[in-house]
């Protein structure tokens, strides 16, 4: 299932393929889990380079 992060203060969001990508992108080049909200993406990521965290 696809998810997606988007920052809580700048109007950024991110699409990964799972939520443990991207937890892991939000942890490791978001400036920390806190900065982000993780929520499932709700249309359909296409084409593959949309994906971020492969």
């Amino acid at each position: 299932m696809a998810y997606k992060i988007t920052h809580r203060t700048a109007e950024q969001q991110l699409t990964f393929p799972n939520r443990e990508a991207a937890e892991r992108y939000a942890e490791q080049n978001g400036g920390g889990r806190d900065n982000w909200t993780v929520d499932v993406a709700t249309q359909a990521v296409t084409p593959r380079e949309r994906w971020v965290g492969r």
